[in-house]
Formats: C-alpha cells, sequence, structure tokens
C-alpha cells in the first residue's frame, strides 16, 4: 500500500508493517481497544477519529495564530502545536530542557524530553520554517543529526524530530 504522508527509510518500520497495522483487526498484538487503556466499551476508531478531529483543530488554530503573531516562530511551533499534538496522543510528559544535555563532553540542545526518568527519549522540536536535514545560523548539527547523535551516545533507545510539519521517528543506530 502506497501512504501519501509516511516515508520509511532504514529498517524501523518495515513497509509490510504498516500494511498490517493499517487492517483493522483484533488478533495483531498491541492494536486491540484494549491495548490503549480505553474505558470499558470504548471503540477503538472512535478514538482515533476524535483525535483526528482534535489534532485538525489544533493545526488550524496554529496555522491562524502563525500568521499574525510576532512570537518566536519556534515558541508558536512547540507551544501551539507538537505539544497539543502530543497531549492528543496521550502524552503528558514532556519535560522542557531550560539547558544543554551533556553527553561524554559534548553538548546536545535537546528541547523536550519524553519524561524526567532516565533514558528518556528526546523529543526535539524547532520551528516549522527550520529544515530537519539542515542546521541553522545558531546551530552546529542539524535537528536530525542532534537527535541521532544524542541517541547513539545515551542510552536512549529512540527519539523524536519535529519541524511541526514532519516528525521523525528515530532509532539508535551506527548507520
Amino acid at each position: 500500500m502506497t501512504y501519501a504522508n509516511i516515508h520509511i527509510e532504514g529498517g524501523l518500520f518495515p513497509a509490510d508493517m504498516l500494511d498490517r497495522i493499517a487492517e483493522p483487526a483484533d488478533d495483531i498484538p498491541g492494536q486491540a481497544a484494549k491495548d490503549f487503556a480505553l474505558a470499558a466499551g470504548a471503540r477503538l476508531s472512535d478514538e482515533i477519529q476524535r483525535a483526528f478531529s482534535d489534532t485538525g483543530s489544533h493545526w488550524d488554530s496554529f496555522s491562524r495564530r502563525l500568521a499574525r503573531s510576532r512570537e518566536s516562530r519556534t515558541t508558536l511551533t512547540r507551544q501551539d502545536w507538537a505539544a497539543k499534538l502530543f497531549e492528543t496522543l496521550d502524552w503528558h510528559t514532556l519535560q522542557y530542557q531550560r539547558a544543554s544535555i551533556d553527553l561524554d563532553g559534548a553538548q546536545f540542545n535537546i528541547s523536550h524530553l519524553a519524561h524526567d526518568a532516565e533514558h528518556a527519549a528526546p523529543i526535539h522540536i524547532v520551528g516549522i520554517d527550520q529544515e530537519l536535514d539542515r542546521r541553522s545560523a545558531s546551530s552546529v548539527r542539524s535537528p536530525h543529526s542532534l537527535v541521532q547523535d544524542f541517541l547513539n551516545r545515551s542510552e536512549a533507545l529512540w527519539g523524536i524530530t519535529t519541524n511541526g510539519r514532519k516528525l521523525r521517528l528515530l532509532r539508535d543506530s551506527s548507520r
């Protein structure tokens, strides 16, 4: 199956896995309503539709604010879009990092961690106008390579980087 908004690189998610997930089936591990801690009697398809509708509303609000605000595009992307997207997906534990993280003498200006526990996944959110594969004037590395290098040096297994338009799931990898 072809996916208009998903581009797979590497081996983190084999393409056939997405095909299996796309087919409604309770026999695939992790795809039943009970696996999402839904209330008794709640339908997974209803929850997916609710999340999709909420996300569309957040995007519309973010787009309007982006068009008229003088606030930093990075702040707007983080607070008015990405944080709300993660909350819609029931991920309320993002921890903003005020200072850079030191690993083996290298500094990592990762914007967030998934939670405050040891080996938390890095979640690096940049402004909507920042490309994920290009460094900005104020940084040494691109957002993608910043998160990848962090993963390769830390005990975290996976991480995310996003500019609001693209969301990349990365895994610890030497390739």
